[in-house]
């Protein structure tokens, strides 16, 4: 419903002091700052959220409200017709999305310039390389991306969140991760902040269980389901065998 909504606003019906029928949202000015706190070292940010709350109107008040270049990592809809329907919302509103099936080299890049990218952390991503971190008391399969990203570029994960309230929406942010320096064994450190950013997560969606409507098997990718998956797909091909998605 709040796609749809949002399908007949603008950009000017957005934010902390929208136009008569637009949308309210409070901490915007304290989500700006914290985010200029982050690019202060030159590195870029990457901030950290979850379908939680209202994931798209964030994405729009990102791309309207920071002066610095900006994305967010999407995936796309295997029906075209979908897939047309809410680019147009989007880039109408003001988000600029890279997919994550395109090469990590142009989200680098990105943050290399001084940049931001937003990335939805609460799900698997069976094209993308993860790791078994605990998540509500169970090990559940994670990007790597995030952490890869951030130990390369030096860039902060920012965790933020942009929650529905009586009198509309208002941002919550969690501290800053810092990357350390790379001293040390680089699977390890991958791994401390993989746990670090899923720890912000679980934070963010026990203070606000209802708004997480998150309908993904987010604990379905087990050790044994990852190698499996990972064997069909270093052999060969039957012809005629489908690919997994």
């Amino acid at each position: 419903m709040e796609a749809i909504c949002l399908s007949l606003k603008s950009q000017d019906h957005l934010g902390s002091s929208p136009v008569s029928g637009g949308v309210k949202v409070r901490g915007l000015d304290d989500f700006q700052s914290a985010v200029e706190r982050g690019l202060g070292h030159g590195k870029g940010v990457i901030l950290i959220s979850a379908h939680i709350g209202s994931w798209e109107l964030a994405a729009a008040l990102i791309g309207k409200s920071l002066r610095h270049d900006n994305a967010i990592m999407a995936r796309r809809y295997h029906n075209p017709l979908q897939q047309q329907y809410v680019d147009g919302i989007r880039s109408r509103l003001g988000s600029r999305l890279v997919y994550q099936d395109e090469s990590l080299l142009k989200s680098i890049r990105l943050l290399q310039r001084g940049g931001v990218l937003t990335m939805l952390t609460d799900l698997d991503i069976h094209k993308m390389d993860g790791i078994h971190v605990p998540f509500f008391g169970q090990l559940a399969h994670t990007s790597v991306a995030p952490a890869r990203l951030a130990l390369s570029t030096g860039a902060p994960l920012l965790p933020f969140f942009l929650i529905r309230d009586r009198n509309g929406y208002h941002f919550e942010i969690d501290d800053p991760i810092v990357p350390p320096e790379k001293i040390g064994v680089e699977s390890e450190l991958i791994e401390q902040l993989t746990v670090d950013m899923s720890s912000a997560l679980e934070r963010a969606i026990r203070r606000h269980p209802s708004q997480w409507p998150w309908m993904h098997a987010r604990w379905h990718s087990t050790p044994e389901v990852v190698l499996r998956r990972r064997m069909r797909r270093s052999r060969p091909l039957v012809e005629g065998e489908p690919q997994e998605a």
